[in-house]
């Protein structure tokens, strides 16, 4: 039997408990010319921090489905999460116990909404790379700058946005533009002139 299935299916089958005849049913449609969905659908509720939880582990859904029941369907590798029929969101199957997978798309309205300290959260730490971080870091942009930046490495990947690193340093060549007149009086010197050649000082006068 083991040389009949792949390693993938084989741990499945050992992880997951299923019964004798589960396995029987599993096996027979795992026969040439059948194929068998090693999928298992539990319904799940989102946590209040955009977490669901399944066997040991949580996953990350987009934000806006907090508080609302979703389905879980897990495979050997992966698990897909659906609401309303559609997947919100998949992820590498994780078998650790207590560890949380994070997406970072899924958090980048809470990002918007809340901007202190956008490179301390989580999400953006553990889904950029050192050398990412430690360029935003030093490089100062701005909560909205660095929103944009977040934007494109979900949408268009890390390495694109690396690869293009000097078109999101033209906040650095803006000039500054002063758009009220500044009048500078003119400073009679005279006066100046008059205490340094009375040797630098003067007395306060009270009324006597």
């Amino acid at each position: 039997m083991k040389e009949n299935l792949s390693p993938v299916t084989l741990t499945w089958l050992n992880k997951t408990h299923f019964s004798a005849q589960e396995l029987i049913a599993i096996l027979t449609d795992c026969t040439p010319g059948r194929r068998y969905d090693t999928s298992r659908t539990v319904p799940c509720r989102v946590s209040a921090n955009g977490m669901v939880r399944f066997d040991t582990n949580s996953y990350s859904i987009p934000i806006e489905r907090i508080g609302q029941d979703v389905t879980v369907k897990s495979y050997a590798e992966r698990i897909d999460i659906y609401w309303g029929g559609k997947v919100l969101a998949s992820h590498p199957r994780n078998y650790g116990h207590n560890e949380e997978t994070l997406t970072l798309a899924h958090y980048l309205p809470l990002l918007k909404r809340k901007p202190r300290s956008i490179l301390q959260a989580r999400p953006v730490k553990e889904n950029l790379s050192p050398v990412t971080l430690t360029w935003l870091n030093k490089t100062h942009f701005s909560a909205q700058e660095l929103i944009a930046i977040l934007t494109d490495c979900t949408e268009q990947g890390e390495d694109y946005v690396m690869s293009h690193r000097e078109r999101y340093l033209t906040h650095q060549e803006r000039p500054v533009c002063i758009a009220d007149k500044v009048v500078v009086p003119t400073i009679d010197l005279s006066l100046y002139d008059h205490l340094v050649s009375e040797g630098g000082s003067a007395s306060c006068q009270t009324a006597g």
